[in-house]
């Protein structure tokens, strides 16, 4: 689900050539069952729009963030 703050962030997004790839890793030092499986799809879900969300930030900071590098421009000179 983070891969969608890409497509919040980006137009266009998943062309051929931006080669858009999304890696997560989450650690927790237990794990836990829930039994009621509407309320972890709502758990679910909710992590996965904050992801989105969040991913969508970063690209957008480090747009504004990068600078010109061998020609190619930045939105900072």
């Amino acid at each position: 689900m983070a891969h969608n703050g890409l497509a919040q962030a980006i137009r266009p997004v998943h062309t051929l050539f931006d080669g858009d790839t999304v890696f997560a890793l989450a650690l927790g030092s237990e794990t836990q069952t829930l039994s009621d499986r509407a309320l972890t799809a709502a758990h679910v879900s909710t992590i996965g729009a904050a992801a989105a969300s969040t991913l969508a930030r970063a690209v957008v900071k480090a747009v504004r963030s990068a600078t010109a590098l061998h020609g190619v421009p930045a939105v900072q000179g």
